[in-house]
């Protein structure tokens, strides 16, 4: 499928979460494209996270009057955001809820890209280009921007310990939410009821079919290696982005070792690609202190 993706609004104002906060100014300017390229048959879907809402692809396909597919040639404007805003507020929604949002990730189907309909793909992209990146510089672009003050010292009780990185846990599977909306994000996640060991962070992705792993770990080694072969035996027949989250060890748990294991899953997993068409990638990232 064709088309253009236009990335709902969200996160707090002003903050490291904030996502597309120009919706309404690029929903203008992508409606006036189509119109002025005398676009026919557009179908616009929601094309927010996979949900109970939305069970099949149909129940994402907007209707405006009646019609599903728009002749862009024929509409006012301003009078077409009206009611686009209305169906976009109210889908997903049984008859007996309320409000409902506006700014949802919106999915422009276009069976035949013309030339003047491109300059918005361009435009949308030099508006956020960390939508061009795959998946992985995406999440290390996303993890540079999260901030936790994690606090590790020597007077530290393991109790005290357990409960930061439980915080840090949740704050993180939180962020990854609000900034990867086309994902579904839970924690302590199990892949195989045969087995008692948890994802710490997981998210997926149905229409990519694509899964998120991030482990939380000290800076240390072994670590690094038990987790990373559990999770990888667990998930060996998954497309995977496997997130090493580190935050800080104790002194006695050497820096260099942890990078140099860092390095060795990643050469594992860039071997593993070439003899694949499941595709797996992995990402070692240093919580700062």
């Amino acid at each position: 499928m064709k088309g253009i993706i236009l990335e709902s609004r969200g996160g707090a104002k002003k903050s490291n979460a904030q996502r597309n906060p120009d919706y309404k100014l690029l929903l203008q300017y992508t409606l006036e494209t189509l119109k002025n390229s005398a676009a026919k048959d557009i179908e616009i879907y929601i094309a927010s996270a996979t949900n109970s809402k939305y069970p099949n692809l149909s129940d994402r396909l907007l209707s405006i009057d009646g019609a599903s597919k728009i002749d862009f040639a024929t509409i006012d404007i301003d009078t077409f955001i009206t009611k686009l805003s209305k169906e976009i507020r109210l889908s997903g929604q049984s008859g007996t809820e309320k409000g409902g949002n506006s700014t949802k990730r919106l999915f422009f189907h276009i069976n035949a890209i013309e030339t003047d309909i491109l300059p918005i793909i361009n435009d949308v992209k030099d508006k956020d280009k960390s939508k061009s990146l795959d998946i992985k510089q995406q999440v290390k672009m996303a993890l540079e921007n999260f901030k936790f003050d994690f606090k590790r010292n020597k007077n530290l009780i393991t109790a005290d310990l357990k409960l930061q990185v439980t915080h840090l846990q949740k704050g993180l599977k939180d962020y990854l939410g609000t900034t990867f909306e086309d994902y579904q994000w839970q924690t302590e996640f199990k892949p195989d009821t045969n087995r008692k060991d948890s994802i710490d962070i997981y998210g997926y992705n149905k229409v990519l079919d694509m899964y998120i792993v991030v482990e939380l770990d000290p800076h240390r080694a072994d670590s690094i290696a038990k987790k990373f072969v559990s999770r990888l035996a667990m998930m060996v027949n998954n497309n995977l982005l496997y997130v090493a989250y580190l935050y800080p060890g104790t002194d006695k748990m050497p820096v260099n070792e942890a990078y140099k294991y860092l390095g060795d899953c990643e050469t594992i997993l860039d071997v593993l690609n070439t003899n694949s068409d499941i595709k797996k990638q992995f990402l070692g990232f240093f919580l700062e202190q």
